[in-house]
């Protein structure tokens, strides 16, 4: 779930040349640590992923592009993360609540 949002993120940022001046990696390192530091639900990670695509669904309708091109990360991926880490386990598609005080772990934002 997550897997796919950040690589439909990177494409809509991509398609609006966010990132053409801007380095790649570390803008998508950032966002990522960001995204697990807000412990997002199925909802809400559903909800950003909606809006990634639909940028890139806008784009082509106005000419922008010439193709939505590939959707979600197109490969499977281990999102199992330590339980207090309090972010989306893909295969539950539940958020995972983290204890009372704990952090996620920011190391688990990098591939």
């Amino acid at each position: 779930m997550l897997e796919d949002l950040f690589a439909d993120l990177q494409r809509a940022l991509e398609a609006i040349e966010f990132l053409k001046q801007r380095p790649q990696a570390s803008v998508m390192r950032s966002l990522r640590v960001a995204l697990f530091r807000a412990r997002l639900d199925v909802r809400e990670a559903s909800l950003l992923r909606a809006i990634a695509l639909e940028v890139r669904h806008f784009l082509r309708r106005r000419g922008v592009i010439s193709e939505v091109g590939e959707i979600g990360a197109g490969r499977p991926v281990d999102l199992t993360p330590p339980a207090e880490a309090g972010i989306l386990n893909r295969g539950s598609h539940e958020a995972l609540r983290p204890t009372r005080g704990s952090q996620p772990d920011p190391s688990h934002a990098d591939p």
